[in-house]
């Protein structure tokens, strides 16, 4: 009699914890079911790609890689002596004036030969420039102590008249009480030949005007910025 109790209720309690896990797994797995599923969004890096455009750089003329090529030498803005040649020779590389001077920089012979270009070879518009660029390399060391562009003033008038004509124009402006380190408003009112001030008053107008052409071409033909998705491993 107890045996077969014990049986009855062993089959109870069985039955009881097979619905009670029964009701559990199908109250979690419905959970599971109905729950939204949340997913995370990637995390995307990018990298800026600069595209240039292909077009030609800014140019003046014909004689622009030379005029770059020297004044890297010079370490000068190659539009200073493009500015140079266009006043000088309208950059006409056969250009001859009265008194001798020859090519886009219109060197005389003479001074040509102490830059160690042949005389003869001037109105070649590489050995043209080149003398040019090793005289006004010459007459740079010379003015040192003044900044740009007052520095490219004194030299080019050194370039017109002579080193030793500015020295002198430079020492009677700081007599006056005028700066000798500073070619506008002061060592220029000192120079005896207007012949000189207007030859560095049209260079710099000359220099100014391609800078400012320069711009504008660049800001035309500016870069396009690709953004796109940096790849990772």
């Amino acid at each position: 009699m107890n045996d077969r109790r014990a049986t009855e209720w062993a089959m109870v309690l069985g039955v009881t914890a097979f619905v009670l896990c029964a009701m559990w797994t199908r109250r979690h797995t419905g959970a599971q079911e109905s729950a939204p599923v949340v997913e995370e969004e990637p995390i995307v890096l990018y990298d800026t790609i600069i595209s240039y455009p292909k077009v030609p750089p800014f140019t003046i003329s014909a004689y622009d890689r030379i005029f770059r090529q020297y004044a890297d030498s010079l370490q000068w803005d190659w539009k200073w002596l493009a500015a140079v040649a266009y006043i000088e020779s309208r950059f006409h590389p056969e250009a001859v004036n009265p008194s001798g001077a020859t090519g886009l920089m219109q060197l005389m012979p003479t001074t040509a030969a102490a830059m160690g270009v042949d005389s003869l070879a001037l109105t070649n518009p590489h050995e043209n420039v080149k003398a040019a660029a090793r005289l006004f390399k010459r007459l740079d060391k010379i003015f040192t102590s003044s900044a740009m562009p007052d520095r490219a003033c004194m030299v080019l008038a050194a370039y017109n008249a002579g080193a030793g004509h500015v020295r002198e124009a430079a020492e009677l402006a700081e007599q006056h009480g005028s700066n000798r380190k500073q070619w506008y408003g002061n060592v220029e009112h000192f120079v005896r030949s207007s012949e000189t001030t207007h030859f560095v008053r049209n260079v710099l107008d000359k220099y100014m005007e391609y800078c400012r052409l320069e711009h504008l071409y660049q800001s035309v033909n500016h870069p396009d910025t690709l953004i796109v998705p940096k790849s990772t491993p």
